[in-house]
């Protein structure tokens, strides 16, 4: 299964992430942390066993707005990763 999770739920992410049942392949968090989803609280969650951060790029920096791309360990991550980033650029 090749899933991709892309989130941007305006301050929820931290509890979707804690929700959510399946492990996608990668993983896309817009998150917005001066609406409760800090960058490093949003890290950490993403940075557990299995799972890995490719990329944060700030989207707006000086409200903790970020773009975090995390993918999980097996052969497919990386190429669904790398097509992701070719069709967004």
């Amino acid at each position: 299964m090749r899933d991709i999770l892309g989130l941007d739920c305006k301050g929820a992410e931290l509890g979707i992430l804690d929700w959510i049942e399946f492990r996608p392949c990668v993983v896309i968090v817009e998150l917005h942390g001066e609406l409760g989803a800090p960058t490093d609280d949003v890290k950490a969650k993403l940075d557990t066993p299995g799972f890995e951060i490719q990329r944060t790029v700030p989207e707006v920096e000086e409200e903790d707005v970020m773009v975090i791309t995390a993918t999980r360990d097996g052969p497919d991550s990386s190429r669904i990763f790398q097509s992701e980033l070719r069709r967004t650029h």
